[in-house]
């Protein structure tokens, strides 16, 4: 039998119905739930390990699992560590370094709130007079349209898939002029909740310090395939300096946000320094893979058709 490993990503675990963000996520009991189920029927193995198989240094069981954890969210401190503590179990979290330096909320945060909070028809209207205000010759290009994606319609209606993925083709900094102003119509200041969502410098330096892997994010959680220059450098190479600093450890994984890459990002990735690179691509990694094309499983698969 060919080793298989099966590499899931979570985001938040929290119980949404007492706490903020009210956005989809795991409940603790739910993870906790596919924390032993995962337990029973995989070695739950480290990155660090995985690789060292891939290039040849180290045995591992033949059905692995490795737990990861994107986006530095206060969470992973808050409800996964003890969990993982208690049990002795390995992991992975790859943190943005945004809203660790500026804070911020990221993008993707601030739209995931909205989502959760704001009708959707209602966001998009609102979002569409914004856009036509603020950005008037950008309209027609970045109206919404529904879509509907096989890989997502589990989760998502098609106007929300629609408005996500305009957002994303957007150049980064109008998209949060945009969200922002959204963000501060629906819910109130950013700056409010940052300290409500994500870790601190002190969280990081105990996880690293209790032999968890801290791994990177990029700086602002973008879509890397639409940089080159000083841009994806503070993206993979200053990010990476930044949280090295902080837990005094190197820093050899990173998460690609959104997945979304080409081979000048997996170049930059391996100029950079980092030892593997993990994609959004919903697949089981099988045998001797490319440890710079690491695939995931997502969490909602769990206990179903894994």
């Amino acid at each position: 039998m060919k080793n298989e490993c099966i590499i899931v990503p979570y985001h938040y675990v929290h119980n949404p119905s007492n706490s903020f963000p009210k956005v989809y996520t795991k409940t603790i009991k739910e993870f906790k739930d596919q924390i032993d189920y995962l337990s029973k029927n995989y070695d739950i193995i480290s990155l660090t390990d995985y690789i060292s198989f891939l290039n040849g240094t180290k045995k591992i069981p033949e059905k692995t699992c490795i737990l990861t954890f994107d986006d530095g969210l206060l969470d992973h401190y808050k409800n996964v560590y003890p969990i993982l503590k208690k049990k002795h179990l390995p992991a992975t979290f790859f943190v943005s370094v945004q809203p660790l330096l500026e804070f911020k909320l990221l993008n993707v945060q601030m739209l995931q709130i909205l989502l959760a909070e704001v009708d959707i028809d209602i966001l998009i209207k609102e979002y569409k007079k914004t856009l036509l205000r603020k950005y008037p010759k950008l309209y027609e290009n970045y109206s919404v349209k529904p879509k509907k994606d096989i890989r997502l319609y589990l989760w998502y209606s098609p106007k929300v898939i629609g408005l996500k993925e305009t957002l994303r083709k957007m150049d980064s900094e109008i998209q949060r002029d945009i969200l922002k102003t959204l963000f501060k119509n629906f819910i109130g200041n950013e700056e409010e909740y940052w300290e409500k969502i994500y870790m601190k410098w002190c969280h990081l330096q105990e996880l690293s310090n209790n032999k968890f892997e801290i791994g990177c994010h990029g700086f602002s959680h973008t879509v890397l395939s639409k940089l080159n220059g000083e841009l994806l450098n503070l993206e993979l190479l200053v990010s990476k300096r930044y949280l090295e600093n902080i837990i005094k450890e190197k820093i050899t994984s990173f998460s690609i946000p959104y997945g979304s890459y080409n081979k000048n990002v997996i170049d930059k990735i391996k100029w950079a320094g980092y030892k593997c690179c993990l994609n959004s691509i919903f697949k089981v990694n099988k045998g001797n893979v490319d440890s710079f094309n690491l695939t995931r499983i997502d969490p909602m698969l769990i206990g179903d058709k894994i």
